[in-house]
């Protein structure tokens, strides 16, 4: 769970447009091995930079605003932020000397999330964001790999999913040409599957070739899932973020709604157990004011909204970070 900031997805798109190859954090983010969101200061920061990037990364800016609204909008929602602390409550940040990169954190911390993704100076020294770009590239390496892990076992439940898929197809159409029922049908493909297993079982020979084809592909996977287990528990153990507020119902709302977007007033009710008329109309009044949470459709809600263009017009008084 992270937010980004404007300088780390301008980089990364700008990398995939020069070197051609796939987006690592895209790919996290698909898998759900990272949900990923961002402030709307960053959202705008990307619109007003993307020239000067474009430039220094020696990338077209009409390709990377184009991949920018294409490719990585609409994976990461925005969260508007309030204008002032009066207006509405948002966790404390109080060790970021850049009132620029205050959002980041803010967004971050309200959705419990675990780190910050940039490059900031401002944002490293505190600990909110990987200290260097080393370590930044081995988080996402790591957050990689159990990616990677999880498109394998995606590919492998397709493949059962569409055996079993295709079966019940065949079944079904023999059902049909036979005049028979489904489950007289169901009946001869079970004893058809064991006859078959025990041709494969009486004879050590067919055992040993069925082992061969099978065996190093189950030894792959489960050393996969291996590898991937134990980078998943050094990344729960090294959270740049420690969480805070944690009994804010400001933090409670928008934690639950970042892992499970759409959700009504009710479901949200329910899940956080607030029994007590005067607990919902406080979570009733809060999803319509705060301006983090946005209505999805007619009942739903999330944590931001997804954008579909980039800003290009920066405010007269902003300067880059």
């Amino acid at each position: 769970m992270v937010s980004t900031d404007a300088d780390a997805l301008l980089k990364d798109a700008c990398a995939v447009l020069r070197t051609g190859q796939e987006s690592l954090l895209l790919r996290t983010i698909d898998t759900g091995t990272v949900v990923a969101i961002m402030s709307d200061q960053a959202f705008r920061e990307i619109g007003w930079m993307s020239a000067p990037a474009a430039r220094g990364h020696h990338v077209s800016n009409a390709d990377l605003r184009a991949m920018l609204a294409a490719e990585y909008l609409p994976r990461v929602p925005v969260v508007t932020t309030p204008v002032s602390k009066g207006d509405h409550w948002m966790p404390n940040v109080d060790d970021v000397t850049d009132p620029k990169d205050v959002a980041h954190v803010e967004v971050a911390r309200l959705v419990l999330g675990t780190a910050v993704f940039s490059h900031d100076r401002d944002l490293r020294i505190p600990g909110h964001a990987p200290r260097t770009r080393e370590l930044y590239d081995e988080r996402l390496e790591r957050l990689g790999l159990v990616a990677r892990y999880r498109v394998a076992e995606h590919g492998a439940g397709l493949v059962l999913t569409a055996v079993g898929v295709g079966t019940k197809h065949v079944v079904g159409h023999a059902a049909a040409k036979l005049r028979v029922g489904r489950p007289a049908a169901w009946s001869v493909v079970a004893a058809v599957a064991a006859a078959t297993l025990y041709w494969v079982g009486a004879k050590s020979s067919r055992r040993a070739k069925v082992g061969e084809s099978f065996g190093p592909a189950m030894t792959k996977l489960v050393e996969a899932q291996a590898r991937a287990a134990s980078v998943e528990e050094v990344l729960r153990n090294s959270p740049l973020l420690a969480p805070s507020d944690t009994d804010r119902l400001e933090v409670r709302v928008a934690a639950h709604l970042v892992r499970y977007p759409d959700s009504s007033a009710s479901a949200i009710a329910g899940a956080l157990g607030l029994k007590e008329q005067e607990e919902q109309r406080e979570l009733s009044v809060l999803l319509r004011e705060h301006p983090a949470f946005e209505r999805v459709g007619r009942w739903g809600w999330a944590v931001g909204r997804i954008r579909n263009a980039l800003e290009t017009e920066p405010s007269k008084d902003w300067r880059p970070s």
